[in-house]
């Protein structure tokens, strides 16, 4: 695996990442909450907002192991 050189550009995108997943996660809410009750949207919508959830738990753990990893490489 190439892993790239962690840069204030490869920080700054994970942080984005971070902010798109957040977004994506509310809406998955709102279908969820527009669907009503047991039905397919809302089935939908609580699906969709477990998996961003996981991804934007695991985007979060990246974020900040890159954030630590850039303040070693300057140290």
């Amino acid at each position: 695996m190439n892993i790239p050189a962690i840069t204030p550009s490869v920080i700054t995108k994970s942080y984005r990442l971070l902010e798109l997943l957040a977004v994506l996660e509310h809406a998955s809410t709102n279908i969820e909450h527009a669907g009503g009750g047991e039905n397919d949207a809302a089935n939908m919508g609580r699906s969709i907002g477990f998996s961003i959830g996981l991804a934007l738990e695991m985007a979060s753990d990246l974020h900040d192991v890159l954030e630590k990893n850039a303040a070693r490489s300057e140290a």
